[in-house]
């Protein structure tokens, strides 16, 4: 007595499997793309504001620079916006595609902003994108959570 089973349906299986893979990964590349923002966006309103007080316009090249007491000085974690070009300068540059996932590459664009980030051996570290990280943690959970239900939808 010969028994032989029929298994039909696989190739839409496999289907449903590729199609869902896709949702997840734009699902993921979404995620990342709305995390930069969010963190840039954070840290940019991490700086302090400037100070009313005496400026001064640079005749070379035209900028306004700040003059800064005391009171006004920065108070670690929290950098002070002298002429506003390192708050500006934060943006999601790219997000890319990467071995196992995506990568958002968010930050300042300026040199100096290691410095700021990390400090030097004359000045304290004044963090704004690791401050932002740690602050948004939960709400990048809660948008990584949302994002992959709309997908598996």
């Amino acid at each position: 007595m010969a028994s032989s089973i029929h298994i039909s349906g696989i190739p839409k299986f496999d289907d449903s499997i590729l199609e869902m893979k896709v949702k997840m990964d734009e699902a993921n590349r979404k995620i990342v793309e709305d995390g930069g923002l969010l963190i840039a966006s954070d840290a940019k309103r991490h700086f302090l504001t400037r100070p009313s007080g005496s400026q001064r316009t640079s005749k070379k090249s035209g900028k306004t620079y700040w003059s800064y007491k005391p009171p006004y000085q920065a108070q670690p974690p929290d950098p002070t916006n002298r002429s506003g070009a390192l708050s500006r300068s934060i943006k999601v540059r790219k997000v890319v595609k990467v071995e196992g996932g995506w990568m958002s590459m968010t930050g300042p664009s300026r040199k100096y902003a290691p410095y700021v980030e990390y400090g030097t051996s004359k000045m304290q570290k004044e963090p704004f994108i690791k401050y932002s990280l740690d602050k948004n943690t939960g709400k990048l959970q809660e948008l990584a959570a949302a994002e992959w239900e709309k997908a598996m939808v």
